[in-house]
């Protein structure tokens, strides 16, 4: 395979001498950075300009290429295949038209099929703002010919979907150009022969979630290409003295086919090999102690727990919980003397992308939480925390082989694969985790006796968000331990500054915990406990031994633009090792360990009952009590059923409020927002009702965008009520809603959650 690398530069002529400099300063800036802030205006149009530029010299060569070989374009899709990394390539699909209809002269059908059979799609998030969305106005000044047969594409597919398949009812849905904004992920599916997922559980949210409307009317196009990587590199190259190891216990032939790897099996109960492969953990760990000694001045306990959370910097991933566990253990440890945990060095490695405040700030609150919790004489003998700064390849080389334990921690549902956990695995770590992601299928190939998993799976969580039955501030009085940890980022305990964590704060306390950290806050301290030191806090021996697995992986076939399962990495057991944790007990001082109650089993029902109350809530005080009965009365006509105050069984909850709420008590606001209502939306009947309450010229519905769409017995639903000029405002939270209703002091405010 070859890898070309682009550079940008200047054109001849390509500008008069007065604006030379401006001209060369732009060519330069397209290669300078290869992901500028996209904070500004100006930084979007430089990732637009960027874009462009590499997949125009990405065709170019390849077309050039085939041409030299075959003189003509027409097999070009037998012997091409272009995989669509994400939405950031997605050009490449108009581009290619330009290319077969401008300078080939194909005809539309032609170029069409020969794009569409060359072109597949690899998703790699369900993040909403991650699947790119570019104003029209920028696609159409930098690109207007592009833009031409985007806009041509729209339309056929529109005229496709509407008369050739009778789906009218998604055509706005999945269409390209909407909103003023041109959806590239939209244009990827529609202009490939493939969509993949990158593990079997993120494949079935964008089929079930996501991507379903796409999904429904082109089923054939989904599939899943479980991600994987290279034990060349993460094993042969990275770890030596590992590699070393096995080849003198199994012979040289794994390094050719990984699969040999299973040969391990037969070893599993060899002592011998097992002191072996502690040493060489030991050694990787006090390579890695080396390089934190001389590039961070921080001296670290080889002989202690490495717990490594190594990944981009992103709410969802949850830098933050880690971090939350760490202040928890660090408040235990000074109130309680005698609490003390297995040392444990917990170590961060993470980039954020430069506008991405909330994460810059997290990673301020880890080096300010390090410079606590290190100089504190009586913790830091059994805890240490490191952040290593300007994390890459390089350092991954040296991190992921020296990992104890692995933190794979991201929301249930929100990590499409993940490869770092691969890596760690295939080095011997632990996996701590949730199920989430390729998490899912590491589990099931090592087992649950091998793995850590803890907190809500993905099935929970969209419950959870469905109903809006979550309550932070719930959970927040509800646990000491949790209220003492949050009121720590702004109580001035890291910093004198009591606004350097505020954000943090806000975006727990006041987005309603959007990725759940309080909600898996006391499992990932169950699970996340020095039971690690008595399993020996390493991955590669499974009931004191060591074995090795074959991943689910997919390589490019360039023949046919799909992935098959040809290559392969391996994914050791992790479990538990007694000989080894004697053998830190011996090297070690450590106190007495943590006692944590243990998780419940993997396998354990969970459902819609996990956040219901134990208790009835206080019924809301509502500024006008007497209109709420009448309204609910009103309600109770249109649903044909008695309703109660407080009554939670449904969907979907609605709270009514009345105009003036500013003179509303902070507790009586609590309340309102909490999750006590007075009625509950369960079926698309009563969707209508709340159709009809949107007529009336003195009510106001507001609700979440997912919620706008919902249909009632006729097809309708809350958008088209909007439409229709309903007064129904989409908000973001139930805050949201109590603005609206001190607004509209004359109005009433039916919140449906």
């Amino acid at each position: 395979n070859t890898l070309r690398l682009w550079s940008a530069e200047v054109a001849d002529d390509a500008c008069d001498a007065s604006s030379l400099n401006e001209y060369v300063n732009e060519v330069r800036e397209i290669c300078r950075n290869v992901y500028p802030d996209d904070s500004t205006e100006h930084g979007k149009i430089l990732r637009l300009k960027q874009q462009y530029f590499f997949v125009a010299a990405g065709l170019n060569n390849i077309i050039e290429s085939h041409m030299s070989t075959y003189h003509t374009l027409d097999n070009f899709s037998e012997k091409v295949a272009i995989q669509l990394n994400d939405t950031h390539p997605v050009l490449c699909i108009p581009e290619l038209m330009r290319i077969l209809m401008d300078d080939y002269k194909y005809d539309w059908d032609q170029a069409w099929d020969i794009t569409k059979n060359t072109m597949a799609y690899t998703n790699h998030t369900v993040l909403s703002e991650a699947l790119e969305k570019w104003p029209i106005q920028y696609v159409q000044d930098l690109l207007p010919r592009v833009f031409m047969i985007i806009e041509e594409i729209d339309r056929r597919f529109k005229y496709e979907v509407s008369h050739d398949m009778g789906r009218s009812d998604l055509m706005n849905e999945c269409c390209v150009l909407k909103d003023g904004q041109v959806h590239m992920a939209n244009l990827a599916i529609i202009g490939s022969h493939s969509v993949n997922g990158v593990a079997a559980l993120h494949t079935k949210i964008l089929k079930e979630d996501v991507m379903k409307n796409f999904h429904d009317i082109y089923p054939n196009k989904f599939n899943n290409k479980t991600n994987g990587i290279t034990h060349r590199r993460w094993l042969l190259y990275s770890n030596p003295q590992l590699s070393n190891l096995l080849e003198k216990t199994i012979g040289p032939d794994f390094k050719a086919n990984p699969e040999r790897l299973q040969d391990l099996m037969k070893y599993v109960d060899d002592k011998d090999l097992q002191k072996e492969f502690m040493d060489v953990k030991m050694e990787r760990k006090k390579i890695l102690a080396a390089y934190i000694k001389d590039t961070l001045h921080i001296d670290i306990d080889v002989n202690s727990i490495f717990d490594v959370q190594a990944k981009r910097l992103h709410a969802y991933k949850r830098q933050l919980l880690n971090v939350m566990n760490i202040i928890d253990l660090y408040f235990r440890m000074k109130q309680d003397p005698s609490f003390r945990i297995y040392p444990r060095t917990f170590i961060f490695a993470a980039k954020a992308a430069p506008s991405y405040t909330f994460a810059k700030e997290v990673i301020k609150l880890i080096h300010y939480v390090a410079d606590k919790v290190n100089n504190d004489s009586d913790v830091s003998p059994y805890m240490k925390v490191v952040f290593i700064p300007n994390y890459g390849v390089s350092i991954a080389e040296i991190l992921m082989n020296a990992a104890d334990v692995s933190e794979q921690i991201s929301t249930a549902g929100k990590e499409a694969s993940g490869t770092g956990n691969m890596k760690f695995m295939m080095n011997g770590a632990i996996t701590l985790g949730t199920m989430d992601g390729a998490n899912v299928e590491i589990v099931e190939k090592v087992g649950y006796d091998h793995a850590e998993i803890f907190g809500l799976r993905a099935d929970d969580v969209a419950l959870v968000k469905h109903e809006n039955t979550y309550d932070v501030w719930r959970k927040y009085n509800e646990n000491a331990n949790i209220q003492k940890v949050v009121n720590s980022f702004v109580d001035s305990t890291f910093s004198n500054d009591p606004k350097d964590f505020k954000q943090i704060y806000n975006e727990l306390m006041f987005k309603n915990d959007e990725y759940l950290l309080l909600a898996d806050f006391e499992a990932a301290l169950a699970d996340g406990s020095d039971r690690f030191g008595k399993q020996g806090g390493v991955g590669a021996a499974t009931d004191n031994g060591i074995g090795h697995d074959r991943a689910l992986v997919g390589s490019p076939d360039h023949s046919q633009g799909h992935k098959q399962d040809q290559a392969h990495s391996i994914l050791p057991h992790s479990g538990g090792n007694q000989a080894f944790i004697e053998h830190r007990k011996q090297a070690t001082t450590g106190g007495t360990p943590i006692v944590m109650p243990a998780p419940a089993p993997p396998d354990a029902p969970s459902g819609p009952n996990r956040f219901a109350p134990e208790k009835p809530m206080p019924t809301p005080t509502l500024h006008d009590p007497e209109l709420c009965q009448a309204l609910l009365r009103r309600l109770e006509d249109l649903l044909d059923r008695p309703m109660r105050f407080m009554e939670v069984c449904g969907t979907h909850t609605v709270s009514i409020f009345r105009g003036g709420l500013r003179t509303l008590l902070p507790e009586q606001v609590t309340h309102l927002t909490g999750p006590g209502c007075p009625v509950c939306v369960t079926h698309d009947r009563e969707v209508a009702a709340f159709l009809k309450l949107a007529e009336q010229p003195n009510v106001i519905i507001a609700t979440f965008g997912d919620l706008m769409r919902v249909p009632g017995p006729d097809g309708r639903s809350l958008k088209h009520a909007q439409a229709d000029g309903a007064r129904v405002s989409v908000i973001y939270s139930p805050l949201d809603a109590l603005t609206l209703a001190a607004d509209n002091p004359d109005a009433t405010v039916v919140f449906l959650g």
